[in-house]
This record gives structure tokens, C-alpha cells and sequence, in this order.
């Protein structure tokens, strides 16, 4: 029995695991032995990540889904903005949960790290700051802020700027 692309069987083995264990169980075919991610895998991984979220968005676990989903997406090249895009979705549709606050900052980092948005990555930090000025990631959002606001100074001062405001953060 033949597969007509060359990933189907791949493809199949992650829907398999999804049928019998559930979307939590594809962490260990989504790693390579030497701890990269499998891109091979990881695009179908996504969606059947979403998949499970867009049949179960009542059940508690739904939003871990969809964080997973958008995590891996924030990994394949060219699929940053879908990432972006999932992590505003869990925010808003789960504004209460413990992981809203981490797919907020999430947002700002992808624009930021995959994008190099600075200006939008800026944007999010500053909202992440402002809704959860409590937050435990709340001192590193700020640095990472200024970090985006401080386009005058080379790499080396950006970090030890983002030191001297973490040890005052300390």
C-alpha cells in the first residue's frame, strides 16, 4: 500500500496517536532524538491539535490544544502570523485561564523573535503589562519592551541594559 505524499504515513502514525491517546501524547514523535522539532510532523501535529480544540472548545482542556497548536505553528517557517493568530484566539475566547496571560506574551515574542516586528511586538508587551501587571512574566515583558523601543543601541547594550533592569526587578 503506497502513500502519495512522502509524509502521509507520518501524518497517519500522529493521527493514530490523536485517535487512541489524545493530542497529548504526539510530544514524543514531534522530537527528534537529538531534541529538535520534526518539521515533517509538526505542520499535521498542528492541526490536529486544532482539530481536537474545534471539537472539544467547551471542554477545560480546549485551550491547552490550542496553546500546543499555536506553539508548534510558531515553529514552521511562514506560519508565525497563524501562531499570532491562535494565541490572540485563546486570549479572547479564554481571558480567565491560566494560559491567557502566556499566549498574550507569546504574541508579542513571535512578533518579536519569528517577525522582527519590533513595533507590534512593543505593542503587545505593553498590553501584557498593563492587563497582568501582577503576572510573574510581567518584569520580562518589560525588558523585552524596552528592548523593542531601544532601536539607538547595539546588542551588547541592549543586554546590559536588560540586566541592570532585571537585577533592580530582584
Amino acid at each position: 500500500m503506497g502513500c502519495s505524499t512522502p509524509y502521509e504515513s507520518e501524518s497517519n502514525t500522529v493521527a493514530e496517536v490523536l485517535d487512541s491517546n489524545g493530542p497529548s501524547r504526539l510530544d514524543h514523535l514531534l522530537t527528534n532524538a537529538d531534541g529538535t522539532i520534526n518539521i515533517a510532523l509538526s505542520d499535521s501535529a498542528s492541526v490536529l491539535y486544532n482539530q481536537a480544540y474545534e471539537a472539544n472548545k467547551q471542554d477545560s482542556i480546549a485551550p491547552y490544544y490550542l496553546m500546543k497548536s499555536a506553539d508548534i505553528q510558531r515553529h514552521i517557517r511562514g506560519k508565525a502570523l497563524l501562531a499570532i493568530k491562535k494565541y490572540a484566539q485563546l486570549a479572547t475566547a479564554y481571558p480567565e485561564h491560566d494560559i491567557a496571560p502566556i499566549a498574550t506574551f507569546m504574541m508579542g515574542l513571535t512578533f518579536d523573535e519569528n517577525l522582527n516586528d519590533k513595533p507590534r511586538a512593543g505593542l503587545v508587551y505593553q498590553k501584557f503589562i498593563a492587563t497582568y501587571p501582577d503576572h510573574e512574566m510581567t518584569p520580562e515583558a518589560g525588558n523585552l519592551l524596552l528592548l523593542t523601543q531601544n532601536t539607538e543601541s547595539t546588542d551588547l547594550d541592549k543586554v546590559h541594559e536588560w540586566q541592570e533592569n532585571e537585577n533592580k526587578n530582584n
